[in-house]
């Protein structure tokens, strides 16, 4: 009877000591488990930071480009104004030599005509002064 209370005390204890080690294996899957968890949702963090940074890289270079463009076609838009400002003056200029060479051929003709009106008149003074000494020669 003692043997067999002694039997079933150690075959108690082999239990517990089964069923602490069972327990213990559970603790450490668990464990195992949480950081196996832990892990992947570090790496999820660290993946969906590098994707954040990879926008905002992609945002920054799309602007940088758009800024860039804008740039462009202003300075485009500045050269294109320039250059008809230019065109404009070099028009008005030639506008202006045209007029001038105008006034100065008309000025000129209207010179030309009082010189042959004035010599015209000279030469009708002069045809007068020879017919009257003539005439006082005949006299």
């Amino acid at each position: 009877e003692a043997e067999q209370i002694r039997l079933a005390e150690e075959a108690a204890e082999q239990k517990q000591r089964e069923e602490e080690a069972i327990k213990e294996q559970q603790q450490k899957e668990a464990e195992q488990i949480r950081l196996a968890e832990e892990a992947a949702e570090q790496k999820q963090r660290e993946e969906e930071a590098i994707k954040e940074q990879q926008q905002k890289e992609a945002e920054q270079i799309r602007l940088a480009e758009e800024a860039a463009s804008e740039q462009k076609q202003r300075e485009e838009e500045a050269i294109k104004e320039q250059q008809q400002q230019e065109a404009e003056q070099v028009r008005l200029a030639e506008e202006a030599a045209a007029e001038q060479k105008q006034r100065e051929e008309e000025e000129a003709a209207k010179k030309q005509e009082e010189d042959a009106r004035l010599a015209e008149i000279a030469e009708t003074e002069r045809l007068e002064k020879e017919a009257a000494e003539r005439q006082q020669l005949e006299e």
